[in-house]
């Protein structure tokens, strides 16, 4: 699978806009701009099925995007990046992205490239910029067998419909970059969250830069959410608590509070610790998750769910695990004491509608996928290659990060797999985490606000 999407930007003078599907069949498209000058942007992205609702079904889920906007902001080199004013915007319908949808959509992954034109009027050589691109994963019906945009009409959902993105206007000129954000639009919901693909972004670089002649840069789109995957088998029918048998109505992973709703589109270094960088947006600090025999409210389950698993969908054989999977908005770690970042709980649901936990595992973040032991039961040895023992004595402030750790955008959360899923009756309190690497891109965060 592609790990990410590309925005490659050949800076030189002219009108070509053109597009190749980088695969063992190749198709340009040729398209001609009013001006002649200006600085050339050469946008590439990697297509998925495009026609049904994203749905996540694991780490290979290829990841796609049909329509793509392109922003330009402006600073001076005093100024902080994140004050960067937008100058210029180029929507959905401005980029028109040409991709020919319909064979994308049937043929899986698709490399796109295509190239779109900033006006020379527009930049000033003596400015700093920062071009931010973004990608949305909406979806389309074809009213006949054309190419490309012409024939098809686009359904306005996913991530367009999830993040009020109707033709990349979101950004609108005098947007400061740092405040540029994806935010769940009102009337939307958290399964939109976790069904809707975002992607995003960003390059500096100089006006003189964009106006030379010969000048190839890159910027690379990844996407601005992570995945979050748990294959679960045993899950018992009902649970007995202090007597009192309790129906198990669904399995639920969760966050340890409510979650996010809002995603910045650039990475940015933390207000206090220049060493550090945030790629979450989330004000939410209240433990949610009681203990067990406690009780949620219905809206608070709904507001810390990342993954439900209905009783109707549970497995009925040790062979054919439950599992489920969703797309959710970078978080940051557990900020209480005795917290984790993420539970599983079973839940058995009240005639008012609120649900009593009846079976709460903290999610135990171990290592890579690819480092962990090849059993599910059996813990690895170190933790993640640092030299340190898991459970050895004095290693308290270790063994408290394995339970407070960030929700990375990008990144793939594995709660067992289809061959080793999580048993739920063996009574053990953690359940196991592994970050499956091919989803990870370059995370050169240390060049992101760099002025070129």
């Amino acid at each position: 699978m592609v790990k990410l999407n590309k925005l490659f930007t050949p800076l030189f003078t002219g009108m070509l806009l053109g597009t190749a599907l980088l695969t063992s069949c190749t198709e340009t498209v040729y398209r001609e701009y009013d001006s002649q000058d200006g600085a050339m942007i050469t946008l590439t992205m990697n297509s998925g099925a495009v026609i049904t609702k994203t749905i996540l079904e694991g780490y290979s889920n290829l990841q796609h995007a049909t329509r793509a906007a392109l922003y330009l902001f402006e600073y001076s080199e005093t100024d902080n990046m994140n004050d960067a004013t937008c100058t210029y915007v180029m929507d959905f319908d401005a980029v028109g992205w040409q991709q020919n949808l319909k064979e994308a959509s049937t043929t899986g992954s698709i490399t796109m490239q295509q190239r779109v034109s900033i006006p020379a009027s527009v930049i000033n050589p003596n400015k700093n910029y920062v071009i931010l691109a973004i990608g949305s994963d909406e979806s389309c019906v074809f009213d006949d067998g054309s190419k490309g945009l012409s024939g098809v009409t686009f359904k306005g959902d996913n991530s367009t419909a999830t993040y009020g993105l109707t033709n990349g206007r979101l950004i609108q000129l005098g947007n400061s970059l740092g405040n540029c954000k994806a935010q769940l639009a009102e009337q939307k919901e958290y399964d939109d969250i976790h069904t809707s693909e975002l992607f995003a972004g960003t390059l500096p670089v100089s006006g003189e830069q964009l106006l030379q002649t010969a000048k190839t840069t890159q910027v690379d789109l990844y996407r601005r959410v992570a995945g979050v995957q748990g294959f679960f088998t045993n899950i018992p029918s009902s649970v007995t608590l202090n007597g009192t048998v309790y129906p198990v109505t669904s399995l639920n992973v969760v966050y340890w509070t409510g979650q996010s709703e809002a995603v910045p589109f650039m990475v940015h270094k933390d207000a206090t610790d220049p060493n550090k960088f945030v790629d979450y947006i989330n004000t939410n600090s209240t433990p949610l998750v009681p203990e067990t025999g406690g009780t949620i409210s219905a809206a608070y389950v709904d507001k810390m769910s990342y993954i439900t698993i209905q009783q109707s969908d549970f497995a009925g054989s040790d062979d054919v695990p439950a599992n489920a999977a969703s797309y959710v908005l970078p978080a940051p770690a557990a900020q209480t004491t005795g917290n984790s970042t993420m539970y599983v709980l079973l839940l058995s649901k009240q005639t008012d509608g609120s649900s009593v936990v009846v079976m709460k595992k903290k999610v135990r973040y171990v290592a890579s996928y690819y480092t962990k032991s090849s059993t599910r039961t059996t813990v690895p040895g170190t933790d993640g290659g640092t030299g340190i023992i898991i459970g050895q004595e004095g290693n308290q402030e270790e063994q408290a990060k394995e339970y407070n750790y960030n929700i990375v955008a990008n990144e793939f959360y594995m709660l067992g797999t289809a061959q080793q899923p999580i048993d739920m009756g063996t009574g053990e309190q953690d359940v196991y985490l592994y970050v499956d690497p091919t989803w990870d891109g370059n995370h050169t965060w240390d060049k992101i606000e760099e002025i070129p």
